[in-house]
């Protein structure tokens, strides 16, 4: 499900080097990917007014979406869930890429995620 959010010709090198290394590598992405998207959705945690309105949305509780996020902030690459990815990182990273020569990795975060303002500029 992450590599449909990179890069097309950069999924296809991953994919090939999975088979030839092992996991570890992409493995280290998704722990990058997840360190990104969890500072992105820490913030919703200050955001009672959004969390009430996701609750009612989805016709659960405010205690059950607040411990939904909770959970995906202790997500690591080996227990994050398809849901996971669906709910929290789909809607927030907008396409990735990282460089495999050097590690580096480039991350477009969703136009909804660059509008939203951080939790230090707004107004009380």
């Amino acid at each position: 499900m992450l590599l449909t959010l990179c890069e097309p010709t950069t999924a296809d090198q991953l994919d090939r080097r999975h088979v030839q290394h092992g996991a570890a590598e992409f493995t280290d992405i998704v722990r990058r990917l997840l360190d990104v998207a969890q500072g992105a959705v820490r913030r919703v945690l200050d955001d009672h007014v959004h969390l009430r309105l996701a609750a009612m949305e989805r016709r659960t509780s405010y205690p059950m979406i607040r411990l939904r996020v909770l959970d995906f902030l202790d997500a690591t690459p080996g227990t994050v869930t398809p849901d996971d990815i669906t709910e929290f990182l789909a809607p927030r990273i907008a396409r990735w890429d990282v460089e495999l020569s050097t590690g580096v990795l480039k991350v477009v975060m969703s136009n909804s995620e660059r509008r939203r303002p951080s939790a230090a500029g707004r107004r009380e």
